[in-house]
Parts: C-alpha cells; structure tokens; sequence
C-alpha cells in the first residue's frame, strides 16, 4: 500500500477536475488503481467537482481564481496549496471576503507577502495553523462557516519531508 492509502480512511468517493480533461482522466485512472475502496470521477466543471465535497484541494498555478463561494457548501474545508505568489489566484474574492470563512496559514508572514489569495483581498489569516494544533489558538468549527488553509510552504517543511524520504531510503536498504 501507499503511504496515503495507511494513514488516510476514504470513506465517499473523489472527484477531480483539471483545464485538460486528458490529464484529469489520467489521475482518474491512477486513484481509481491505487484506492479501489474509492469511487473516483472526473467532473466537466468545477462546481460539480466541489459542490457536495467536504474538502476541497486547488493545486494550480492559476493567476485567475477557480473556485468561488457558490461551487463551495457550507462546512467544507479548502485546501489551498498552489501558486504562492502575490500575482496567483485560485480563489474568488466572493469567497475570500465572504463572512462565512475562517482563513488559516502555514505562516503570517508569507501569507501576507507571497499569497495572492490573501495579498489582493486583504483578508485577514485568523491563524497560524500551528497555533491551533499547539493550543494557542482556538477554533470552534461550524457547520454553516467555510475553513481555508493557504499552504505557502515553509523551508522547514521541506527539511522534514526531506528527513522522512531519507529515513525511508535508509530503512529499504539492505546490507
């Protein structure tokens, strides 16, 4: 099994969606080989891809938003990972300004200088996300609020994924 297939439990299905429906059939066929458990589908539209999801990933280098407030139900969670630059946009100002969300960030600072997501609307990051796994922090989740975490990257994360592929090169090697 993957490392994802131990540590994570699927329990509805997933859906993708991408600009190139070729690729997003590709990754289809790839989860649906990798997690059998799961239904996986490709969508024609975003909206059908996020509209009942619970947790929603944008991983794009887009600079025009993808995802708006109405392809989002509430208590879903979004997981914004891809471009990091004051130019990128994944998100839709009616969802970025929306009272419904609580913004969260791998780190204040470069939310507010590399996120465009961030940078060109203002909002305000509520919390370092470990802040809150620390306890400094406390967030009470709602069923009718929105919780979007704008993963920038951070150099320590870097170091300790680094660490982990090497400890696991080291424990696959035999003598």
């Amino acid at each position: 099994k993957q490392w994802y297939q131990r540590r994570v439990a699927i329990t509805a299905g997933i859906t993708i969606w991408n600009r190139t429906a070729l690729r997003a059939e590709s990754l289809v066929g790839v989860l649906r080989e990798e997690l059998p458990q799961c239904t996986v589908e490709h969508c024609q539209t975003v909206h059908d891809t996020c509209k009942n999801a619970d947790i929603i990933c944008t991983v794009t280098s887009s600079r025009s938003p993808v995802l708006s407030l109405g392809d989002v139900k509430d208590g879903a969670h979004v997981n914004v990972v891809g471009g990091t630059s004051p130019s990128a946009r994944e998100v839709a100002d009616d969802l970025m300004l929306s009272e419904k969300l609580r913004v969260f960030a791998d780190s204040y600072d470069s939310a507010y200088k590399e996120a465009g997501d961030i940078m060109q609307t203002k909002v305000e990051v509520y919390s370092e996300i470990g802040e809150v796994f620390a306890g400094k922090k406390d967030y009470t989740w709602s069923p009718s609020n929105v919780t979007l975490f704008k993963n920038s990257g951070l150099g320590c994360q870097d170091v300790v994924c680094a660490n982990l592929v090497y400890r696991k090169y080291i424990e696959n090697q035999s003598c």
